[in-house]
């Protein structure tokens, strides 16, 4: 807000027949209080009486030089800060009002105080307030004059405290304009410096704690399969799993596709033995409730097998048996090898028939013709399955590098 530099800061009162209130101070004053409210300041309901010093907070007595019955009064000189607040008095202990009850509504709050000897018609303010009860409540003077009286006249109870003077922003006229005209005139400069300030320090305060929480995230740095991730189709295995974190921020949660892990842990085995590809995602939890994830899956796959026979064949026992050739896990049938024949001998390869029929097969670099049968092989991990098996029309001798496409 631009500097009044009038010293008594705004004008608004009918001063002299010739002093008159000047439209666009009222519209500019409207606005910042407007402001100070959406930026967190709460201009709370007025106060009865103050506290000159401390007292005990119980049973109807004399404050500031007036009895109070069941009056709002503003407790503002604890010898213990933390029980500082604004206060409903009985025959009983004193409660905190409902419109000052909690941290949030305490904290960067404005009130004024309508009665006593002493504290009548001044304002008070608090600074930051994160745990009532525990943390000093603090009030100092505000904007020593009725402004804020005017002000709290125009206050949304339903929206807790909220000032609510949109619609008098361009209107002078009934009960704003003549409690403004009596009201409003020794605002001071630094009253409205005090406010600005205040927000400035909330606004910097929550924009430097979002910034800090942004950067506190957690992230999974690595998650293996201890022993390796690929088996052979006819094993049974219990997997465990292994990870590693990163970032400053804390764990507060783990789960591993839905089983919870304890937070500081970084190692699980699984609870059963699969047989069956299997996907595990783990899913950390930080202390502001952001979750990251990361998978790895555990799969399960055909062995495919190569080598030489000089005898013709037909089953299971005669491909495990295969001489000077051997076996890999595979995902399709298309491979390069090499054979080691003990004389002349057939060169086999044998791949799972859902693969489909075989492309073309090359030896010592040419295309060659082979002859395909189908059989049922069992292999030594316990799988059984249909499998194509090639056998190369002539026999061969020495090493045979060969091309299955």
């Amino acid at each position: 807000m631009p500097e009044i530099l009038d010293p008594i800061a705004i004008w608004l009162g009918n001063m002299t027949s010739t002093h008159q209130p000047d439209p666009s101070q009222i519209v500019r004053w409207a606005k910042y209080v407007q402001r100070l409210a959406e930026e967190g300041v709460k201009v709370l309901a007025p106060c009865a009486l103050a506290t000159t010093g401390n007292v005990t907070l119980s049973g109807e007595q004399t404050i500031d030089g007036t009895l109070t019955s069941d009056t709002r009064v503003l407790v503002r000189a604890q010898t213990a800060p933390a029980e500082n607040g604004i206060y409903n008095t009985g025959s009983g202990g004193w409660v905190r009002e409902s419109d000052a009850s909690t941290a949030d509504e305490l904290s960067l709050a404005l009130v004024s105080v309508l009665g006593g000897e002493t504290y009548a018609g001044t304002v008070w303010r608090t600074g930051l307030i994160e745990t009532l009860g525990t943390d000093p409540v603090i009030w100092v003077p505000g904007a020593t004059d009725a402004v804020v009286t005017a002000i709290t006249e125009y206050v949304d109870e339903e929206t807790s405290g909220k000032l609510s003077i949109i619609g008098a922003l361009g209107e002078l006229s009934g009960p704003f304009a003549g409690t403004a005209r009596t009201n409003i005139g020794a605002a001071s400069q630094a009253a409205l410096d005090a406010a600005e300030a205040a927000i400035a320090t909330k606004a910097d305060a929550a924009a430097t704690n979002a910034r800090l929480a942004a950067l506190e995230v957690v992230s999974i740095d690595s998650l293996t399969v201890a022993g390796g991730a690929v088996y052979e189709l006819g094993e049974s295995v219990t997997p465990t799993l292994d990870w590693t974190l990163g970032g400053p921020g804390s764990v507060t949660a783990q789960e591993i596709s839905g089983a919870a892990v304890a937070p500081g842990t970084l190692s699980w085995t699984a609870p059963a033995a699969i047989t069956a590809d299997t996907t595990y995602t783990l899913t950390v939890t930080d202390a502001s409730d952001r979750d990251v994830s990361r998978s790895v899956t555990v799969d399960f796959r055909n062995r495919v097998f190569w080598g030489a026979s000089d005898s013709l064949v037909t089953d299971s026992a005669g491909v495990l048996a295969l001489d000077g050739g051997g076996s890999a896990l595979a995902t399709a049938r298309a491979r390069s090898f090499a054979v080691t024949t003990e004389g002349a001998q057939y060169v086999y390869y044998a791949y799972p028939a859902a693969w489909g029929a075989p492309g073309e097969v090359i030896a010592y670099g040419f295309p060659t013709s082979v002859t395909v049968t189908t059989i049922s092989l069992t292999t030594a991990a316990g799988h059984t399955e249909e499998y194509q098996l090639l056998r190369l029309d002539q026999a061969q001798t020495g090493t045979v590098p060969m091309e299955v496409n």
